[in-house]
């Protein structure tokens, strides 16, 4: 195992670093941004990063940090310019930085006989940054999640439509090129998983929308094709899963615009049945989730960005308008839900990020998404985290986007 530290000292805005690091890691740099210190340097060999803090000038030292993010945590690859972002005050408030001793503590990720391994520092309401897309950058990607694997693929980079598919280890932090999207490519497609099992259907290519849908088998890594969606040629609709069934609403046809078809999908069956429209009004571009037996359907565009928020009850196939989203009306955005919460974020230039509690229909402003502002990202959870990566910079939509965050409920 090695060990790495490092101490800095500032005062005012004027920092003054000493380093005693190993080979590991170098080139380290400090900047100040409002209330967080950015710490910038080179990481030689993947390492898992822990980071403390001394106001004794390095007697005692409380840690490891909570409120830090991006290139910290476990099995941090290697590279340079690695970054980690500590929010100072939400840790601590107001302090003094004159006595301030700052502690990098980087240990061999390959070395596991040591309890540090076996406990998940990190904190609650905050994002990490993960390993890269390994894919092209792109906009209009699919996500899902099948057990502990998710899952990212079509889309587009801007000049061409995409199939291929992604699979993200969350052990290992990683992503493997699978089995190509057999449906051909495209972007604005939705997807979901029911069981084991994924599916992705809808889309856009070549100026229209499309029928085919697809399972996917993460055992066999194959695709098979199912029953052709029974609505529109859509693009850019919602879709989800409740218990064992999927569904698809909303979306936008060249032929009819914007649309408020809502359809039920049977694995068993490989049928598809219409069920109630969607009673907040024709659009597209919205996000949907599902928690527990019910699903949600928000936002999107119909000449305007939207707000409203809708419950559907497959049990008696009816709708509830619920509290609206009380963030700024959007399109484009991300969600997914995460235990018996929803989440709902990103989408035009807005980072602020929103939880959904539907025991007291109410919504919650959690930690803002710390990467660009986007729209187009993919999203799914794992467990008890949350996943958004890909997208197209809400600032110049020319500019996609490959980074990939998680966030800690």
């Amino acid at each position: 195992m090695f060990k790495m530290r490092f101490i800095f000292s500032l005062a005012v805005s004027v920092f003054t670093l000493a380093a005693m690091a190993q080979e590991n890691v170098s080139n380290i740099r400090i900047e100040q941004s409002d209330e967080q210190l950015i710490i910038l340097y080179d990481l030689a060999e993947k390492a898992d990063i822990e980071v403390f803090v001394s106001f004794d000038g390095g007697v005692t030292f409380e840690g490891p940090l909570q409120h830090v993010m991006a290139s910290v945590g476990k099995a941090v690859e290697s590279g340079v310019d690695k970054v980690i972002v500590w929010n100072v005050y939400r840790e601590f408030g107001e302090i003094d930085y004159e006595n301030t001793v700052i502690k990098i503590v980087a240990n061999d990720p390959d070395y596991v006989d040591t309890p540090t391994f076996s406990v998940d520092t990190t904190a609650s309401d905050s994002w990490t940054r993960m390993a890269e897309f390994f894919g092209a950058s792109r906009n209009g990607a699919v996500g899902f999640a099948i057990g502990n694997k998710g899952y990212i693929g079509t889309g587009t980079d801007g000049s061409k439509h995409l199939n291929d598919f992604w699979e993200y280890d969350q052990v290992s932090n990683s992503w493997t090129q699978k089995a190509d999207f057999a449906g051909g490519a495209k972007n604005g497609a939705v997807g979901f998983a029911i069981g084991n099992k994924g599916y992705i259907g809808t889309g856009f290519f070549r100026g229209s929308g499309r029928k085919h849908f697809w399972e996917y088998d993460p055992v066999s890594n194959s695709w098979t094709k199912k029953a052709n969606f029974a609505g529109n040629s859509i693009s850019w609709a919602v879709g989800f899963s409740i218990g064992d069934k999927g569904y698809i609403g909303t979306g936008w046809s060249s032929r009819k615009g914007y649309l408020k078809n809502f359809w039920e999908y049977d694995p068993v069956s490989n049928r598809w049945t219409k069920k109630a429209n969607f009673p907040g009004g024709a659009r597209s571009w919205a996000v949907g989730f599902s928690i527990g037996e019910k699903g949600y359907i928000g936002t999107g565009q119909n000449r305007r960005n939207r707000s409203d928020f809708w419950e559907y009850d497959p049990l008696s196939n009816s709708w509830t308008r619920i509290a609206d989203f009380p963030g700024e009306a959007r399109s484009w955005a991300v969600g997914f839900s995460v235990g018996n919460k929803g989440y709902v974020g990103t989408g035009g230039r807005s980072q602020d990020f929103w939880e959904y509690d539907p025991v007291s229909n109410s919504w919650t402003r959690i930690a803002d998404f710390p990467g660009r502002s986007r729209r187009g990202a993919a999203g799914f959870s794992i467990g008890n985290k949350g996943y958004i990566g890909t997208g197209s910079d809400s600032q110049d939509v020319f500019v996609n986007l490959q980074d990939f965050w998680e966030y800690t409920p």
